[in-house]
């Protein structure tokens, strides 16, 4: 079932998915404080291991 808060997380997501900031997402749902994002943002697993393997540990 969607709703406005599923709406709102999906929205949150794909904005940071395609590498907007949090400030910027933060704007647009009209968030005083950074903090409050936590509850819109969902993150695959797939998202997280790419994180992972993006990093390089030694130059």
């Amino acid at each position: 079932m969607a709703t406005a808060h599923s709406g709102r997380r999906t929205f949150a997501s794909r904005l940071v998915a395609h590498g907007h900031s949090l400030e910027t997402v933060q704007i647009l749902l009209g968030h005083t404080h950074l903090d409050h994002l936590a509850p819109y943002l969902d993150v695959s697993q797939r998202e997280l291991h790419e994180a992972v393997a993006a990093i390089t540990l030694y130059d």
